[in-house]
Parts: structure tokens; sequence; C-alpha cells
């Protein structure tokens, strides 16, 4: 596992290859983990046990200059897993668009081992305050991140916000991102990624590219706080998606 930025860290799980050669990847929106979070002993065990059932994952919302927090976990992890059997060949931050992004996306260009498979992830946490404004520069984004990573195989995931409050339908439907049929959102409007009362979409993942269809069977959201029976407080959201590689 290595830590790739502050804001969004990829971390390579290395699990065994699962039947059929899945890989099973999340992105988590861990909200506010910061030194405090990482020195409770029974928030650290549970964030280690989420992250092993995976062997890629998109974390967001790190608060922490120093490192340690983000540090801190994935030595946890490291230590409780196997060698990684997903490579990072590459990492594009996108600093350039920051007058379009309060959070400028990253590229990361992936190989799974096992086939060598090449993918473009592009993870995002989108502002609640300039959500179609950030979806419509997105769009933009996803041919750079194509042309660093060497592939069409395109996936988007993160924390968008687009759903309820922050995105109206009539919005949505309007993003080029929606619009352009190449790109499918595999986590689609009627499903619920958060672990509240509400029922709202904010977490997405979105592909593209002649190969993912296929290759990418199902992705679905993931309440922890029900699979592990977790006080309401302890608890953000977390989506999951499934590659065949």
């Amino acid at each position: 596992m290595i830590l790739l930025s502050l804001l969004l860290v990829v971390c390579l799980l290395g699990l065994p290859a699962p039947s059929e050669q899945k890989i099973k990847s999340a992105a988590f929106n861990v909200q506010v983990f910061g030194k405090s979070k990482s020195t409770k002993a029974d928030v650290m065990k549970l964030l280690v046990d989420i992250f092993l059932r995976y062997h890629g994952a998109v974390i967001e919302e790190i608060r922490d200059n120093t490192d340690e927090a983000i540090q801190r976990l994935l030595t946890a992890i490291n230590a409780a897993s196997p060698p990684d059997n997903i490579t990072v060949v590459g990492l594009a931050s996108m600093r350039t668009r920051m007058a379009e992004f309060e959070r400028p996306p990253d590229c990361f260009s992936l190989i799974i081992k096992e086939s060598g498979l090449r993918v473009a992830l592009l993870a995002i946490h989108v502002s609640p305050k300039y959500v179609v404004k950030e979806l419509d520069a997105l769009y933009d984004v996803t041919n750079e991140c194509e042309r660093f990573a060497g592939t069409t195989n395109l996936v988007l995931l993160g924390d968008m916000n687009a759903d309820c409050t922050y995105l109206s339908k009539q919005a949505r439907d309007k993003l080029r991102l929606r619009t352009d049929r190449q790109y499918a959102w595999r986590i689609t409007d009627d499903m619920d990624t958060t672990v509240s009362d509400t029922k709202c979409a904010y977490d997405r993942v979105i592909t593209k590219g002649p190969q993912m269809a296929r290759r990418i069977p199902a992705a679905n959201p993931f309440n922890f706080r029900m699979a592990y029976r977790l006080d309401l407080q302890k608890v953000g959201c977390q989506v999951v998606l499934w590659l065949n590689a």
C-alpha cells in the first residue's frame, strides 16, 4: 500500500485475487480523518477491518498536513495484509485545474498484475457548493486522465454530492457526463450511499471504455453501519465496485 496524496489516497490492499480474478475496490469518505481519529483504537480497528475487504480503495477527507494519521493507518493495514496485486504506475494531480475545482481530482494509472489490465482511475471529492460546475469540468478532465494513463478503460469515483439538495434531477440530466452515452453511471440514482436516515446517491462510480461494462459487473453501496451494527456518530459512507480483472 502506498500514500499518494493528503486528500485522496489509493490504498493497494494485498489480498489474494478472489475467484475469477475479480478485484474488489471502494471509495470511502472517512469524514475528517486526522490525528485525533487515528489515535482511537476502536476506530482504527474498524477502518482496518473495512479496508481489508478490498484490493484497492480511494480515501477521502484526510485532514492532516503532517501525514501522521494516514501513515498510522497504512502501517496498520500493511501489517495485516500480504503483498499487493495492483500496481500504481503513475499519478497525475490536476493542479492546473485549481480554478475549476475546490479539490482538484487525481488521476491514477493502475495495472492489475494478474491480467495486465491497465485502468485510468479518476478520483474526486466534489465541493457541495459547486456541484454542477465541478462535474461539468470533470468531463473535460477525463480525456487528460486517459491520455496520461495510456488507456480508455476509465473509472471515475468518489463523493460527487450528485443527488438530493446538492444536485437536482434536472441539472443532473443536463451534465455532459450524463448526456454522453459513453459514460455509464454504475451507482444509479435510486441507490442510497448514505448511512443516515436520508436516501441520496451522493457517491458515484462512473465508467467509460469498451472493456468496462464487462470488467465491472457490479457497483453497489456497502452500508457498513448496518453490517457492523455501529452507532451513527462513528460512521461515514462508502461505495464499492467490483472489477473483473
